[in-house]
């Protein structure tokens, strides 16, 4: 497909393969896929803007594409230069994370703006989040924090601006939450991990999680507020430190009562949370000693 990273590779950027409805759709050189999406998602909310909707969009921005040809691992798709007005130049900026990322801007800016538009805005509720970290920066690591901490947005209807809050939230979360805001509620028989959120993002913090829990690739991750055990079972203190794991205190050693305390909630926690295998754990070791000769610095 011209426009792909490597010829004959169906791209979902420039020139993309999409298909709707079962049958393709006509797509040139200077069609950019991200555009044609969320397009399809302004269709959709305009179609169904009478009624509730659920409309959930898998960005394809910022992932990278595999380029075949050179045999480099991962490339970012160069995006669309755009005027003041939206308008393309013609013009395309080079691919880095950081014009995706602007990108995605653009992208949920046009939603929103829409949903003004349409007078929706002030009855839709705006979720906005990421399913990992980075693919150079912690994607599939639990033996660092850059994988499973994403960022996570709610905005709109029966939410307060609170701007940032300190309160732990995971995946599971989101089902419930969402339930609770359109005043809905899951069936009491039918067993979920997840816990509500709505209550923090109406100011009510009073009753949040006392943790969070990642398991990914048989590799477990566990937090709360301050400690946080990692996929080798190393256990650190946090100290309320969130956003930069370069800072965390490695206590796994350490005999003080309020470490030892800690290191026993968890492990009590754990033991009903699925665990990792031997194997697990020596494909673990065997990928740390592979990035340590490629350098510090994760996948």
């Amino acid at each position: 497909t011209p426009g792909s990273v490597t010829p004959g590779i169906a791209s979902r950027y420039w020139h993309p393969a999409v298909i709707r409805n079962d049958k393709p759709v006509p797509t040139g050189p200077d069609d950019f896929g991200p555009d044609i999406y969320v397009d399809f998602l302004l269709d959709f909310m305009e179609r169904n803007k009478d009624r509730p909707f659920l409309a959930y969009y898998s960005m394809c921005l910022p992932h990278m594409a595999i380029d075949f040809q050179k045999m480099k691992s991962h490339v970012y798709l160069d995006v669309p230069q755009r005027d003041p007005e939206g308008n393309k130049t013609g013009v395309r900026i080079p691919g880095n994370l950081k014009s995706n990322t602007e990108y995605i801007d653009y992208l949920v800016g046009r939603i929103v703006r829409h949903l003004e538009e349409t007078g929706l805005r002030e009855n839709t509720i705006l979720l906005f989040t990421g399913d990992n970290g980075t693919a150079e920066y912690g994607k599939g690591h639990l033996e660092f924090e850059r994988g499973p901490q994403v960022p996570l947005i709610v905005n709109g209807a029966r939410t307060r601006a609170l701007g940032p809050v300190d309160s732990l939230v995971d995946f599971s979360d989101i089902l419930p939450t969402l339930c609770d805001l359109a005043g809905d509620r899951i069936p009491k028989d039918y067993p979920i991990d997840g816990k509500s959120f709505a209550p923090i993002l109406q100011g009510n913090t009073s009753d949040e999680r006392d943790w969070i829990f990642s398991f990914y690739a048989n590799l477990r991750w566990l937090r709360d507020k301050r400690w946080l055990i990692d996929a080798k079972g190393r256990f650190f203190d946090c100290k309320r430190e969130r956003w930069d794991d370069m800072k965390y205190l490695d206590v796994t050693d350490s005999q003080n009562p309020e470490v030892i305390a800690a290191r026993g909630r968890f492990n009590q926690i754990l033991k009903d949370l699925p665990a990792p295998s031997e194997a697990d754990l020596e494909r673990l070791d065997a990928r740390q000693k592979r990035n340590k000769t490629q350098g510090d610095r994760p996948e």
